[in-house]
C-alpha cells in the first residue's frame, strides 16, 4: 500500500536520487488538472535527478517548494501517495543490480489507499480498479550504482 504523503521532506527522500521513476495518475477532467499535476510530477522527477549533485541548501529550498507543492494539490482535491522500493533488474546481458524505484501516485481524495503490485495500480473502494501500467523503461533516467562509472550510488 502506498502511503499518503503530506510532507516534502518525506517526499524527496522517496525521490532523491532514484534511478526510476513510475508516476501514476487518474486522468484529468480539466486543462487546469493536467497543468497542476503534470507539473507536480515533472518537477519531482527532475528533483529526483539532480538531487545527488546539489547542496544541503538547495536540498532543503526543494523540500519547501515540493511541500508547497503537495499543499496545492490538496486544496484542488488531490492526495499525493509515494514510496520508494528496491527492484531487481537485469540490463542487457549484465548481471541484475539493485535499483531504487520511486512509486508516485497522484489521486482524487484524501483517503485513498491506492495498491501498487509490479507496474499497475489499483485502488480500494469497494473493488480493486486497475488505473493504468506504465513501464519503467521509459522513464529511467539514472543508473545504478553498480553501472556508475565511479562505483558510487
Amino acid at each position: 500500500m502506498l502511503p499518503r504523503i503530506t510532507s516534502g521532506q518525506v517526499l524527496s527522500s522517496i525521490v532523491g536520487g532514484a534511478h526510476a521513476y513510475l508516476p501514476l495518475n487518474e486522468e484529468p477532467q480539466t486543462e487546469s488538472e493536467a497543468a497542476l499535476v503534470g507539473s507536480f510530477l515533472q518537477g519531482i522527477r527532475d528533483w529526483g535527478d539532480i538531487w545527488d549533485d546539489i547542496g544541503a541548501e538547495a536540498q532543503v529550498r526543494a523540500q519547501y517548494s515540493l511541500a508547497q507543492e503537495l499543499r496545492s494539490l490538496e486544496e484542488a482535491g488531490f492526495g499525493v501517495y509515494a514510496a520508494r522500493q528496491k527492484r531487481r533488474m537485469k540490463i542487457g546481458g549484465g548481471d541484475a543490480t539493485d535499483w531504487s524505484i520511486a512509486a508516485v501516485a497522484v489521486l482524487r481524495g484524501l483517503d485513498r489507499k491506492p495498491l501498487l503490485q509490479g507496474d499497475s495500480l489499483f485502488v480500494e473502494g469497494g473493488m480493486l480498479r486497475h488505473l493504468g501500467r506504465r513501464h519503467l523503461t521509459t522513464a529511467c533516467t539514472r543508473r545504478p550504482p553498480a553501472l556508475t562509472p565511479s562505483g558510487r550510488g
